[in-house]
């Protein structure tokens, strides 16, 4: 299952087998991994197992973390997407994104959630999406609100205290 998607400085695609250094190195760096899920990183063999297990259980093309990179050079700057999830035994999608430090700071985050908030409003029809953000991560928060997310509700979400984030698909949208 191939995805891609584009705006105007970035290109969303499905992860090759050349990215897993990329990717492993995300989940290797702390300042990354701080608001994700309990906030541990993985190590290379780690990663392996974890991009199997999501392989395994992926239910479309557009669902799960992509790899973002950039138009002008094709440089990877992070993982983004829609992901089907269970959030208080409610099946929803989430869009989530992840940069390299590197690339924080620039918009991209906001960018990327856009354009895949467009895709899953425009050509899903998803008459709603979410983002589980943890109350602590003010910059994923600051997305959020640029790209029409609002708060919800708290929740605990694997384990974890998370706000959940909602944009209702425009009227007529769907």
């Amino acid at each position: 299952m191939s995805f891609s998607l584009e705006s105007e400085r970035l290109a969303i695609r499905t992860p090759r087998p050349g990215d897993v250094d990329f990717i492993a190195s995300l989940y290797a760096s702390g300042e990354v991994m701080r608001y994700i899920g309990a906030g541990a990183t993985l190590d290379r063999a780690g990663v392996e197992r974890r991009l199997a297990e999501i392989a395994a259980t992926r239910k479309a093309a557009w669902d799960g973390l992509m790899i973002a990179t950039l138009k002008a050079g094709g440089e990877r700057i992070g993982r983004v997407g829609l992901l089907t999830t269970t959030i208080d035994d409610v099946a929803q999608v989430e869009v989530g994104w992840w940069l390299d430090p590197a690339a924080w700071g620039h918009g991209y985050a906001s960018e990327a959630a856009q354009a895949l908030l467009d895709y899953g409003f425009d050509v899903l029809a998803l008459p709603y999406v979410v983002a589980i953000i943890q109350p602590a991560n003010t910059r994923s928060q600051a997305v959020a609100s640029r790209v029409g997310l609002r708060f919800d509700r708290n929740t605990t979400y694997r384990g974890v205290a998370v706000a959940i984030y909602r944009r209702d698909a425009a009227p007529g949208r769907t």
